[in-house]
């Protein structure tokens, strides 16, 4: 019996992408696996690779015909196609790269254990970098000219701000400040939610004008930053029940703008003038808000995504206590369960991709809810909490090597988004104002 093997995975399509798996198993008895996608600007340079490939296949005594692999490809979609999916209208331009269409890809899916590293090692020297903790690679070199034409730029806009206020819910963070620094460098009003106790450590760094202590009945729930949310909640509701409030983790680094299939830094309210502009369209829309950066790899995006969570990065409208009951509950997964029960309700959700926050992946930083996720158990209470709360669509697994949740949004796709009656959208781009200006003389402080 060989000491490792491999499987062709053929024609397992991914969103608007053809990806083909090599899989690789070594003997370390393992279930848990890796991806790494290895790119080539053109299909005679995947070959290449490989030629390349099979010798170190050979070391691990893995056989496989590899002629008989698919190479995946992008398939495209112009600006048309996202206008007439999306209603994308009087919105920035949003459009894929057509050098995308001559690239070329594989994936391999290796097994993890002993083998993997020094595995990977070999890989790394035919890529000539250190792939090790990277899930993707380019051989011989990522054709930057053509697939990165912002390369060294930023986006900026002038004159847009949000017309919604602007929360930041925080803890622990008075010294990074990540998401107030985005918001001073943009000039664009904010309040952020603190803890008595912590106010003095972050006046040292905010204008106190700009900070709110949470209040004594909000104090000493053990529910994470649930109580916080719900402060906000009241809050912004005192202000005006038929309007819409922000709300913001404090660990986003800034806004990007997704375009061309390049993320690039935007400052300006118009990230959060866009999604509250095209969210103002619709008279069932509650929850809307922006994607995660790291989710903005996959070339076959729309400009939004219906009907899905939203999170991190949240425009709320003030009456969701009223039309669904109450609103934050529980202690875990807070965005996800409040995505569900709205649409639960019969109230679509949007997720918004053409503007995505740079958020720090969870416990990569000290502070925000750490203590609740460092519990023993942690991971497991959050993500049994909300299969309890939703058994119909959510379910523990275990994911990239530790627990995690999983939900089946797939009931919700159908939910449709309803236009205001007598709305009349110009049937134009709109951008906002943005510009492309040298990134480095103006970083965020």
């Amino acid at each position: 019996m060989p000491s490792s093997s491999v499987n062709i995975i053929e024609g397992k399509g991914v969103g608007n992408i053809d990806n083909y798996y090599l899989k690789i198993h070594f003997t370390d008895g393992n279930k848990d696996y890796r991806n790494l996608t290895i790119h080539t600007p053109t299909e005679a340079q995947m070959k290449t690779f490989l030629t390349k490939l099979k010798p170190v296949l050979n070391k691990y005594k893995i056989s496989v015909d590899l002629s008989k692999l698919k190479i995946g490809s992008s398939r495209y979609k112009d600006q048309e196609f996202f206008i007439e999916c999306c209603d994308w209208y009087d919105m920035p331009e949003y459009k894929q790269n057509p050098a995308l269409l001559n690239t070329k890809h594989i994936v391999l899916q290796i097994q993890k254990g002993n083998k993997t590293e020094p595995f990977l090692t070999d890989i790394s020297k035919i890529l000539g970098e250190n792939i090790n903790k990277k899930t993707f690679g380019w051989f011989p070199e990522r054709p930057n000219k053509i697939l990165n034409p912002y390369k060294g730029k930023m986006w900026e806009s002038k004159g847009y701000m949000p017309k919604y206020p602007i929360y930041i819910l925080s803890k622990g963070r008075w010294e990074r400040r990540l998401t107030s620094r985005y918001l001073e460098w943009c000039n664009i009003p904010y309040k952020i939610v603190v803890e008595p106790q912590e106010y003095d450590n972050y006046a040292e760094h905010i204008d106190k004008s700009k900070i709110l202590i949470l209040p004594k009945k909000y104090l000493g729930k053990d529910q994470g930053g649930i109580p916080a949310r719900n402060f906000i909640m009241d809050h912004a509701r005192s202000k005006s029940k038929t309007g819409r409030h922000w709300i913001l983790d404090d660990n986003i680094g800034d806004w990007k703008r997704l375009n061309n299939n390049e993320r690039v830094v935007v400052k300006g309210g118009c990230v959060f003038k866009i999604v509250e502009d095209y969210t103002d369209r619709y008279v069932d829309v509650k929850m809307s808000g922006h994607n995660y950066t790291m989710f903005g790899m996959n070339p076959s995006l729309d400009p939004i995504t219906k009907n899905t969570r939203v999170y991190s990065s949240i425009l709320l409208s003030n009456d969701i206590p009223d039309v669904i009951g109450e609103g934050w509950r529980g202690k875990y997964n807070e965005d996800t369960d409040l995505s569900l029960r709205l649409l639960k309700a019969g109230f679509p959700t949007i997720l918004f991709n053409c503007i995505m926050a740079n958020k720090e992946t969870t416990l990569t930083n000290k502070g925000g809810n750490e203590k609740i996720y460092k519990e023993k158990d942690g991971l497991y209470k959050k993500a049994k909490s909300l299969a309890d709360q939703h058994p119909d669509v959510a379910v523990v697994s275990e994911r990239y090597g530790r627990v995690h949740h999983i939900v089946d949004y797939s009931g919700f796709k159908n939910l449709p988004l309803k236009l205001k009656p007598g709305l009349k959208i110009p049937k134009k781009i709109n951008n906002y104002g943005m510009k492309l200006v040298d990134k480095v003389k103006n970083p965020i402080p």
